[in-house]
């Protein structure tokens, strides 16, 4: 009788509990995935890039073929008009079964998202139809486990037998509006392009959905120049254009979007502006279906140009306002009324940029007018959260705008970008500002967050960037999600058995970027301070630890080596950092991971043109040039080198030089100049120097006097140079540089003499 009992018992307890939904038993599916077809699939909002998946049975698809990867079972997807409703089912979108049960996601918002139990079947629906999308995502997160941690790599679980219990969740993201914008068009690769993009839509990204909210008859940011074309109307009518400090008047080109603003007080530019504007919503709203007819129309300034209008009649806005942002709102309040009476549904965009960043005294933003708040990356440290004492100036002024209005509900930021961004070389992180940031701007009503994060498979970029990717989609989507969860998730699927050292390495980075006390800048030739020996040495030796755990040619093991690419760049670069190590065995190290990784990725024509740009790049690192005669008499360890290809500028061809390509500053660089400084005549074009940013000491020479003019190179020297670890020079007064930090050396004495060879031709003295 017991074993007759314990055999019942163990019967019993294989049977699902009463109401659980049985997805799948040893393998084999338990029920349907149920679609309903659209009878005019133009209707929906598919979104404008990604069109070989906008297909009405998309969202049931990706559900279906999940399931099969959890569980081995194959799951049919049928239409709703083939289901017989009595085999169980999930039934993605707006069906009939769905809106009996009182579920009409016709009535949703466009994003809002449900999945739901119904007796046996499973309801999972969204908005319009975006919101199926996000509906299929979050249940397959929430309640599967599924993660999709970057374009090549998702966390799938395996489960041959699937029960679920009941469900009932709904919900909308955090953010309307969540991009960070890793563009993957720029990727030199059709195939990365395309998982990209479905990366970004299984994270509930909305990057490719931008139209569905903006109008796409034209590029929405800095457009000033869409509405009052300098092509057509310069010439003619100056007067609608920037006036600059000088009292010229100055533009761009439309195709530039740059180098100029309008006259926003002039009354004639508003009048274009505003016609101009309704002649982009009628022709929008030819569309029959009403749906599709965009929301928002972005009126914005141009680029390149840290000044507006220097008109009396601006100036005069601008004086009374205490910043431009003031004349700004001078120009779009009454575009934004007028447009109101017609389409009070229509809101008017622009960004508060530059210029116009800080908020006015006295005039305030109408109803219908939304502003996007720029975080100006020379201004904000990326790396801490805006709340961080470090970042006090910029969190005031984004703090002033909430006082006075809600209309600031969008942020565009800058990350840690990649690519042409890192020179030099730099191990860092920002993993640690992006929750604090996001749920600092959630609270204060920001609706639309866009995160400049651009970056290029082919190039080696700073490390744990994928890692920043996920964790910023995620909080984007649901900003009450725990960080740290977040990322111990990620490192232990996307490192598996390297997922402690990695882990390891990348606290390392954290800690030095939280201790570093002094403003971190993620652009421009500068390195960040804490890049020591001993700070390398810790990363690497955790790293090559990781490399050892992983198998040759796996997955992990290339994703291992992503990171210690950086590593190797910055020991190649910093003489300092070679850690005992020939510079010769370092670039046949780099050389050999960096093949492995393009060979990873890209293949055929593709992956001859990214060995082409590494070859490129290896050359600089490679290059060498004789001693000229002039120092031959020194020894071989005392003298650094660097060439035009080092230099921040115009590089040019000039057979007189001993390297033939020489950087070019001087009278055809002015225009480009006056455009970005108000004062360019503060620009002394005949300084020369040295400057050690980590104390801000300078050595200069002014070269008026000594400058040779015969059209012949000679040498010029600035002596007696003590070098930190953040040091350039800088050229023409600034319009040219170099990054010299490399000289550095930890416990050396650090004083140099620095030479430069310069041909001055005139009449201007080029």
């Amino acid at each position: 009788m017991p074993r007759l009992l314990l055999s019942v018992l163990s019967a019993f307890a294989l049977l699902p509990l009463w109401g659980d939904h049985i997805v799948a038993q040893n393998g084999k599916a338990q029920m349907l995935v149920v679609y309903k077809k659209c009878k005019n699939p133009k209707d929906q909002l598919w979104d404008h890039v990604f069109r070989r998946h906008n297909t009405p049975d998309f969202p049931a698809k990706e559900l279906a073929q999940h399931l099969n990867k959890i569980t081995g079972a194959n799951f049919k997807v049928v239409e709703e008009a083939l289901w017989d409703k009595s085999t169980p089912a999930f039934l993605v979108g707006n069906t009939d079964f769905a809106r009996k049960n009182k579920i009409d996601t016709s009535k949703f918002d466009r994003e809002e998202w449900l999945y739901k139990s119904i007796g046996k079947n499973i309801i999972i629906a969204g908005g319009f139809n975006w919101g199926d999308d996000i509906a299929v995502y979050k249940f397959l997160e929430n309640e599967l486990g599924c993660l999709w941690l970057s374009y090549d790599n998702s966390f799938i679980p395996s489960r041959r037998n699937l029960t679920l219990p009941r469900l009932s969740r709904q919900g909308k993201p955090s953010f309307s509006g969540r991009i960070i914008y890793i563009p993957p068009t720029a990727q030199k690769s059709e195939n990365i392009s395309k998982k990209m993009y479905l990366f970004l839509r299984r994270n509930r990204s909305n990057f490719q959905r931008l139209p569905l909210i903006n109008s796409h008859q034209y590029m929405a940011t800095h457009s000033f120049y869409v509405f009052v074309n300098p092509d057509i109307y310069f010439k003619t009518h100056p007067e609608y254009f920037s006036m600059d400090p000088y009292g010229k008047r100055i533009c761009g080109t439309f195709k530039s979007r740059s180098g100029g603003q309008l006259c926003l007080s002039n009354p004639e530019v508003r009048k274009i502006t505003e016609a101009q504007l309704r002649k982009f919503i009628q022709k929008d709203r030819q569309n029959p279906n009403p749906q599709k007819w965009p929301k928002i129309y972005e009126i914005s300034q141009c680029d390149a140009t840290n000044f507006i209008c220097c008109c009396p009649e601006c100036k005069k806005i601008t004086v009374r306002e205490g910043s431009e942002s003031g004349l700004l709102l001078h120009f779009l309040n009454p575009i934004a009324e007028s447009i109101a009476k017609d389409y009070p549904e229509i809101i008017i965009s622009s960004y508060v940029y530059v210029s116009t960043e800080k908020a006015p005294k006295y005039i305030r933003p109408v109803k219908n007018l939304s502003l996007r708040w720029c975080d100006l990356y020379p201004n904000s440290d990326c790396f801490r959260p805006l709340a961080h004492p470090i970042n006090a100036g910029q969190k005031k002024i984004f703090d002033d705008w909430s006082k006075i209005s809600t209309a600031v509900d969008s942020v565009w930021d800058y990350w840690n970008m990649g690519g042409r961004w890192i020179n030099p070389p730099r191990i860092e992180t920002m993993v640690d500002a992006i929750a604090s940031d996001l749920r600092y701007f959630h609270a204060r009503g920001v609706k639309h967050y866009f995160a400049e994060a651009e970056h290029n498979y082919f190039n080696v970029d700073t490390n744990f960037l994928e890692l920043q990717n996920f964790l910023g989609q995620q909080l984007l989507d649901d900003v009450t999600k725990d960080e740290n969860k977040l990322i111990a998730l990620f490192m232990k699927h996307h490192y598996g058995p390297a997922e402690k050292p990695m882990t390891e390495a990348l606290n390392i980075i954290r800690k030095a970027v939280a201790e570093n006390k002094k403003h971190m800048f993620y652009t421009g030739n500068i390195n960040q301070p804490f890049l020591t020996r001993s700070f390398l040495k810790a990363v690497k030796e955790k790293i090559t630890q990781a490399h050892r755990m992983t198998a040759p040619g796996s997955a992990f093991r290339l994703r291992v080596e992503q990171e210690y690419l950086p590593v190797l760049r910055a020991q190649l670069y910093f003489d300092n950092l070679r850690l005992g190590e020939s510079k010769k065995a370092l670039l046949k190290e780099y050389r050999k991971v960096r093949t492995a990784q393009l060979k990873a990725r890209y293949s055929g024509k593709e992956l001859k043109a990214v060995l082409k740009i590494m070859e490129q790049e290896l050359s600089k690192m490679e290059f060498d040039f004789p001693t000229p005669e002039k120092f031959k008499h020194l020894p071989a360890e005392s003298i650094r080198k660097y060439t035009a290809l080092d230099f921040k500028g115009v590089k040019t061809q000039d057979a007189d030089s001993q390297l033939k390509t020489v950087v070019r500053v001087g009278s055809r660089d002015q225009k480009k100049i006056a455009l970005r400084h108000a004062n360019p005549k503060d620009i002394d074009k005949y300084i020369f120097g040295v400057c050690n940013l980590n104390n801000k000491l300078e050595k200069r020479i002014n070269l008026k006097t000594l400058l040779q003019k015969d059209g012949k190179y000679h040498w010029y020297c600035i002596r007696n140079v003590t070098f930190g670890t953040k040091t350039q020079f800088f050229a023409w007064g600034w319009w040219s540089f170099c990054d010299i930090s490399h000289v550095y050396v930890d416990g050396s004495d650090n004083r140099w003499d620095v030479w430069f060879s310069l041909k001055a031709v005139g009449p201007a003295y080029v």
